[in-house]
């Protein structure tokens, strides 16, 4: 499990400020402390699309002393979307392993499916972007439902 900071730089009044999001809920809320941000700075939906402080660069430089992985600009996309990609791939092997058959099991289906792609999509789209900057070439995202041997890191998935 990890806490994460990225390297935006976000004008608040007369801060710059960068996000700071974790594995769990609880390693936020100790990184968070542990660095001297109130919890009620915390955000989240429906306000925000994710859950992250928004946490201004001296803050950053002692999370990342406390062992915060510092993570570019897309590591919040790809985070969330790697999240969501697991999340829908378990929905959708429940939906398929159940004995219930009806247009409503296919149409449920489908929708999980298409909301798998677009994760995928964002995930591969963030690889490209990365790779483009690095000269490096873009590995695919496993097709939907496909089964991985094992899953990356955390730390891998959102090296520099």
């Amino acid at each position: 499990m990890a806490v994460y900071v990225d390297d935006v730089r976000h004008s608040f009044g007369r801060m710059v400020m960068c996000h700071m999001w974790a594995d769990t809920h609880e390693e936020l809320l100790a990184m968070a402390t542990r660095i001297g941000v109130s919890h009620r700075w915390l955000q989240g939906p429906p306000k925000a699309s994710w859950v992250h402080f928004d946490i201004a660069l001296s803050k950053k430089a002692i999370a990342i002393q406390n062992g915060a992985i510092l993570t570019d600009r897309y590591g919040p996309t790809l985070f969330e979307n790697t999240r969501r990609v697991a999340v829908l791939q378990e929905q959708i092997q429940t939906l398929q392993v159940s004995n219930e058959t009806s247009e409503q099991k296919t149409e449920e289906l489908d929708a999980l499916q298409k909301r798998l792609k677009h994760c995928q999509g964002m995930i591969d789209t963030v690889h490209k972007i990365r790779n483009e900057r690095m000269g490096k070439e873009v590995p695919e995202t496993p097709a939907a439902g496909a089964k991985e041997d094992k899953k990356p890191s955390a730390q891998a998935s959102f090296d520099l």
